[in-house]
């Protein structure tokens, strides 16, 4: 009986530990999130995969020569669209300078700043900053990508806007094509 208890006990506190184990989300603790299998089996990383495996590196900040004496981080993004012409995931690699602080947008703008097939979608959103609204990829450039601003439509979906609206829409559109990054021109304000 008292091996019974004891392995009770014993499981009933594992159970419980496991119960209690932390999530974070973007750095903010979230006990109420639970784990799927298939969410656990994502998390998963590929042993084989180092940051000496990028080809595509950016530099913010710093020359290629200074890029021992630096920080870096990776950018990955999967692409889930069925096709297997593409690759799944596409990786770049970002360096900065040491003591500088980056961000994550920091990260994003720079590539699709230097990666003319990348092309990234941001709109300035109030206090918290930026949002990225969108990110495309084209194979040889991302001016090879349509956009176009719906005036009408956003009108209909009850916005406001400036009288040469759809001027402004068309000059953001088009310095994207140079930059690889278009700044939605209408943010919250």
């Amino acid at each position: 009986m008292k091996k019974f208890i004891l392995l009770f006990a014993t499981a009933f506190i594992i159970f419980a530990a496991q119960a209690q184990t932390q999530r974070t989300v973007q750095g903010i603790v979230r006990n109420d999130l639970k784990i799927a299998k298939s969410a656990a089996k994502a998390a998963e990383t590929d042993k084989t995969f180092s940051m000496k495996n990028i080809k595509f590196w950016v530099y913010d900040g710093i020359e290629e020569a200074d890029s021992l004496n630096c920080n870096q981080a990776a950018l990955v993004i999967s692409w889930h669209d069925g096709s297997k012409t593409n690759p799944d995931h596409l990786v770049w690699g970002y360096r900065w300078p040491k003591g500088e602080e980056r961000c994550g947008l920091d990260m994003v703008e720079a590539v699709a700043k230097t990666d003319k097939r990348l092309l990234l979608l941001v709109q300035y959103t109030g206090s918290m900053g930026y949002t990225i609204n969108g990110i495309g990829y084209e194979k040889r450039s991302s001016s090879q990508v349509q956009i176009a601003f719906d005036l009408e439509g956003a009108k209909k979906a009850g916005n406001t806007y400036p009288e040469n609206a759809q001027k402004i829409a068309d000059n953001a559109i088009v310095e994207s094509q140079k930059t690889g990054l278009l700044i939605h021109p209408f943010g919250s304000d």
